[in-house]
């Protein structure tokens, strides 16, 4: 029971008992001070890490919009929506005829534009005649042009197939000769 009494021995005997010879020898050592720029620098590192991976990123990013830019301006034109109004009733095959006369006045490829639809005005004109809204798309250069004919009575497209649907009508609801006979009626 001696050993109790004296409880440093104890504690020293333990402590030689479970320490490794390594651990032992670290026991005389002081705790060495030591610079936390290590640590700080290892933060920037990172933060330049994220900065350099953001600006690959963007470049990247730059450079696929840029490829995009290229793409539209060389492949497709860009399309819009025009409208034009024109006098109703409209016959079964005006996308046809529509398609046909737009291509003929703005002298483009049929295959770029595209009837999208019609539908029957509230409003009517001076004669009390209907009137139709009429639905395209087109490049923008082409879809301009038509609403610009579509309002000038000696245009292209005025003066062409489309004559009897975009001039006015005379107040009993003919067109009174002002189309040629190339028109459609």
């Amino acid at each position: 029971m001696q050993y109790l009494r004296m409880p440093s021995l104890l504690l020293a005997a333990v402590a030689a008992a479970l320490l490794t010879p390594t651990d032992a020898a670290d026991l005389g050592k002081r705790h060495r001070r030591h610079s936390h720029v290590a640590v700080v620098k290892d933060h920037a590192w990172r933060n330049q890490n994220k900065t350099r991976e953001a600006d690959e990123l963007l470049s990247k990013i730059r450079r696929v919009v840029k490829a995009l830019d290229k793409d539209s301006a060389v492949g497709k034109p860009s399309r819009v929506r025009g409208t034009i109004v024109a006098n109703a009733p409209l016959p079964p095959d005006f996308e046809r005829l529509f398609v046909e006369g737009a291509a003929d006045a703005t002298q483009s490829n049929p295959n770029t534009i595209h009837f999208l639809g019609s539908s029957l005005l509230v409003d009517t004109d001076d004669s009390g005649g209907h009137l139709a809204e009429v639905d395209f798309q087109a490049p923008i250069s082409i879809a301009r042009a038509l609403e610009a004919q579509a309002k000038d009575p000696d245009s292209r497209l005025a003066a062409g197939s489309l004559c009897p649907f975009l001039v006015a009508r005379a107040t009993n609801g003919g067109i009174g000769g002002q189309c040629s006979t190339i028109s459609v009626l």
